[in-house]
């Protein structure tokens, strides 16, 4: 009989190898051998390639989103929470680029709902940030934060959606992060850039990990 921890493996190993290769160039044959196990033993748990390869997505974006939450116990202002949940968000989906992007394409109503629930995780904690930021006064008059939201979501997976190889990750990383640090800086008032430009070098160090 598997165990919980046999399954976790499972899982764990064939994203890696869904993420390197490709989930038409990924055998089950080649998961069981990566991983020393029987394909005996995958079948006992998955019943097939298809119901193994959702389980992954759902624990690449579950991943994602624990480690966005992770991110609250970083800072009590509002302005590095944002900092810190977009760079570690943006990281992550570029880390998993090709199985997310492959996701799309082969099972597209199941990325969907996945996508529909944690990116909506993941807008709802950048709203409470937005708001706390706003009632600081660190935010302009007239930031509309829903489409403030949005463009933060299209910058991410316009930035994703660039990567063609895992060697141009830094380069694409490297300019979201500088398109992050303009954008939000735009939206903020007066006294909140001066404040934040006093600080310019530490929220860079965020930014580069």
């Amino acid at each position: 009989m598997a165990t919980k921890d046999t399954k976790e493996r499972i899982i764990d190993g064939a994203i890696e190898l869904y993420n390197s290769m490709g989930f038409r160039n990924v055998t089950m044959d080649d998961i069981a051998s990566d991983l020393h196990i029987s394909k005996r033993t995958i079948y006992e748990i998955f019943s097939s390639k298809d119901e193994l390869i959702l389980a992954c997505l759902t624990q690449v974006h579950k991943s994602i989103y624990l480690m966005q939450k992770e991110m609250y116990k970083r800072s009590k202002d509002p302005f590095l929470m944002m900092l810190y949940i977009i760079t570690t968000v943006t990281s992550a989906n570029l880390h998993y680029n090709r199985i997310l992007s492959e996701a799309k394409d082969y099972y597209p109503a199941f990325n969907a709902q996945l996508v529909k629930s944690y990116g909506a995780q993941f807008k709802d904690s950048l709203r409470v940030m937005f708001d706390e930021a706003a009632k600081r006064g660190d935010l302009r008059k007239g930031v509309d934060i829903e489409i403030a939201l949005d463009l933060i979501a299209l910058y991410i997976m316009t930035g994703i959606h660039n990567v063609t190889d895992i060697e141009t990750d830094d380069k694409v990383y490297s300019k979201l992060c500088e398109s992050f640090f303009t954008y939000l800086r735009g939206l903020l008032s007066i006294d909140a850039i001066k404040r934040y430009d006093r600080n310019e070098k530490r929220f860079r160090k965020i930014f580069e990990g």
